[in-house]
């Protein structure tokens, strides 16, 4: 082993004077990305299954990942190595793994992408929102800001900004993420490490053109200065401790924990009565932002600053009791139509963990067995995360260190889930709210001191461990591709829907993977074959058809449009989501006597009554 130690530190001196000098660093990086564009040319997304991109990506592609990883790797041991050279590096991971879809498909992926591009052209249209829509009218505050963007921009369309918000939130993540990293330690490599791990645990997916993304920013802003400036110092006991003594209570126990539990590593930074004011009202002002663009986001930020508060992590006692009256007035006045409506759905499910866990976990290990083993390797690679970060933070405490700040926050969002389903995503909420934090420790398990440089054998696990977490990051992230991207076919077939569609059509597709309600949002009612339908008898094919009839003749809607798409069929073979195959039923429908085809490409087919009379011009 010896030996070894010793022939890895000669190669490494080696790479030092040739091939990683100060020139060569940035080109490896720089040739790395165009390996990986490269190598993105000939990718042949009809070709996919239901393991996603992984299925059709290059073998190059994974070859610039593995160079890319090395060249980290080593960088990063090295203190003579600037931290411009890491940050290149952490910019090109970015790019790589956010931005394949950007570069691979021709438009913009993700249906709820769609909707939100239609919830902006509303505003921009009217110029104000009307919260009896929908629910996203309740919560306005990013659609407001994006019909700004597009404004002030120039931009001809909402949509302009939506192919790369990946990469860009990506980026904007990375300044708040080292203001966090930086306060636990002065360790540098940890710093860095922390921060690529973060990004190859990223694959939930939450940072499309969204509500959810744009907050989740100001989330980590907002834990970036609570952690920075309004930390407590270690002389400074528990309030609780404080009141006992005054009134002579005995403490022992509980102030020697507490003296223990101190956070030795983040002391009280010191800042002026003016910074300390203008800081709070920065707070205020980005969880007010957060309070008006998004549902879950406000009580994950409540949350994590209540729990710093009550164990004295955070010296802003109020600040709990201000943000939870920020989103009790939203709820009450700002949100008040959606909550009429769906207040007892909301509150039903508070507390029942059960019904919580099971459309999280259960409900999503079915449909095609591609699906099922992607959902196994998602639940794996969190469990994986969680675990390596519980053994990171155990193994800082024992080393002297009080990151007690970080479990905390790492913990906080995980009481959501007994509050909500939300939808079947709250794990994935929590898996990321909780990310920044299980990141540090999971980075810290190689790290221990704080001496330069490290052992190589670390080097290579840390450089192994990578390459298998990037590997499997194109399947936990792009395992769903199938029915996630859309074709500008399928775009095509639905501008002329939109086009045909008189105001106050119903128009019916088979799932909701399609590329609508980017315009017209009010205009029309959308339903879906796969929510909205309790089939009667889904063995006969003429109940089937009748039933989707009756829908589009319904004397409530001046017309009635039927669209199935490639997607929609990829969504529903893999999720199982229909009693019937959606592919076969479109080729009934062209048979049928009472429908006929408005449009039809390789990729979408658009169906209408057959006596319904031709749309005016």
């Amino acid at each position: 082993m010896a030996s070894f130690e010793s022939s890895i530190s000669s190669l490494s001196r080696t790479l030092g004077r040739n091939v990683m000098s100060s020139w060569s660093r940035p080109a490896t990086v720089l040739g790395c990305v165009a390996l990986w564009v490269l190598a993105l040319r000939d990718i042949d997304l009809s070709r996919m299954n239901d393991f996603g991109l992984i299925s059709v990506l290059s073998p190059f592609d994974f070859i610039a990942l593995f160079i890319l990883t090395a060249s980290f790797c080593i960088s990063v041991r090295d203190d003579s190595v600037r931290d411009a050279v890491l940050l290149l590096h952490v910019l090109a991971l970015i790019f790589m793994l956010f931005g394949v879809t950007s570069i691979i498909e021709q438009v913009p992926r993700f249906e709820s992408t769609w909707k939100h591009v239609g919830v902006a052209d509303y505003v921009i249209r009217h110029g104000s929102v009307d919260p009896q829509i929908d629910a996203y009218f309740n919560w306005p505050g990013f659609f407001i800001l994006l019909a700004y963007l597009t404004e002030i921009t120039g931009a001809k369309s909402p949509m302009t900004f939506a192919n790369w918000a990946p990469v860009a939130f990506e980026v904007l993540y990375l300044l708040p993420l080292m203001m966090i990293f930086r306060r636990a330690t002065s360790d540098r490599r940890l710093i860095w490490l922390a921060v690529w791990t973060f990004y190859i645990g990223n694959w939930i997916g939450q940072d499309y053109l969204s509500p959810q993304a744009f907050s989740f920013f100001l989330y980590l802003v907002i834990i970036a200065i609570l952690v920075n400036w309004f930390s407590t110092s270690s002389d400074q006991p528990h309030p609780l401790i404080r009141l006992a003594t005054r009134f002579r209570l005995p403490t022992g126990n509980l102030s020697m924990l507490y003296k223990w539990a101190a956070p030795a590593d983040m002391p009280s930074s010191a800042s002026e009565r003016w910074q300390r004011i203008a800081l709070i009202s920065v707070i205020i002002g980005l969880f007010s932002v957060i309070t008006i663009s998004h549902q879950l986001t406000p009580f994950a930020v409540l949350g994590a600053t209540a729990l710093l508060v009550l164990s004295y992590r955070c010296n802003l006692i109020g600040m709990p009791l201000a943000m939870a009256a920020i989103a009790a007035l939203w709820l009450r006045y700002g949100a008040s139509a959606y909550w009429a409506g769906h207040g007892s759905q909301i509150t039903s499910g508070v507390g029942n963990l059960n019904q919580s866990v099971g459309t999280n976990v259960t409900d999503r290990l079915s449909g095609s067995r591609g699906h099922e083993i992607v959902v196994y390797i998602r639940t794996a690679m969190t469990l994986a995360f969680w675990v390596l970060a519980g053994i990171g933070c155990l193994g800082r405490i024992f080393r002297g260190h009080r990151d007690f700040t970080f479990a905390i926050l790492a913990v906080a969002p995980f009481p959501l889930v007994a509050a909500q389903s939300y939808g079947g995503e709250m794990l994935l909420r929590v898996y990321l709210f909780s990310l920044p934090f299980m990141a540090f420790f999971v980075a810290a398990m190689f790290y221990r001191s704080e001496e330069v440089g490290g052992s190589w054998k670390t080097t290579i696990t840390i450089m192994g461990l990578s390459v298998l977490a990037l590997s499997l990051f194109f399947v936990t992230r792009y395992g769903n591709e199938r029915q996630d991207y859309f074709t500008p076919n399928e775009v095509k077939a639905a501008d002329i829907l939109y086009n045909d569609a008189p105001a106050g059509s119903v128009i019916v597709a088979g799932t909701v993977k399609t590329p609508w309600k980017n315009r017209d949002y009010e205009l029309h009612k959308h339903r879906t074959l796969a929510d909205d339908i309790e089939w009667h008898d889904p063995t006969s094919i003429a109940s089937d058809i009748d039933q989707i009839a009756a829908i589009l003749k319904d004397p409530d809607y001046s017309g009635g449009y039927l669209i199935i798409t490639r997607s929609q069929i990829a969504n529903s073979e893999m999720f199982g989501l229909l009693p019937f195959d959606l592919a076969q039923m479109k080729q009934d429908l062209k048979h049928s006597p009472e429908f006929k085809v408005l449009y039809e490409n390789p990729d979408a087919t658009v169906f209408v009554l057959r006596d319904q009379p031709a749309a005016g011009p």
